[in-house]
């Protein structure tokens, strides 16, 4: 089963890359590195049929702090052009994102507030949040101190 879906995501993949006209720019492995709590860049070695899921935010805020966000970045094989696509799934407007009452317990106080995700988005984007390291920004625009 899973090598028809690896084959499956292969196919689409490429159908993506092919309507676009990017089939044969394409590598069928990205080196990728993310950064350390110590601040070091460490290489992941991703297969071809590795599925790479990035936790944002929202998804930090969802989680009561339980998943974070990792910074990361595409490594460049020689001086060759490259196209990096990412898709970002972004709720609908009036979408909140607060933790479930199963993620909340003297253990794990609640540390972010209830959002609207269009909120947040705006908030990100605007003159105030844009100067926040964004690894802060949610804590600055729903943050609960403690």
């Amino acid at each position: 089963m899973m090598r028809q879906l690896d084959e499956l995501k292969d196919m689409i993949e490429m159908m993506i890359l092919d309507s676009y006209g990017l089939g044969e720019k394409s590598d069928s492995i990205v080196p990728c590195k993310t950064l350390l709590r110590d601040g070091q860049w460490v290489k992941l070695s991703l297969s071809p049929s590795f599925f790479l899921f990035i936790v944002g935010d929202p998804l930090m805020a969802w989680s009561n702090g339980r998943m974070h966000p990792v910074k990361h970045r595409v490594m460049m094989r020689g001086e060759k052009e490259r196209i990096s696509l990412g898709i970002f799934p972004v709720p609908t407007e009036g979408t909140i994102i607060k933790p479930p009452k199963e993620l909340i317990d003297e253990e794990h106080p609640q540390i972010f507030k209830e959002f609207d995700f269009m909120e947040f988005f705006k908030f990100f984007s605007s003159e105030e949040g844009v100067p926040i390291d964004s690894a802060k920004q949610i804590f600055a625009f729903a943050g609960i101190c403690t």
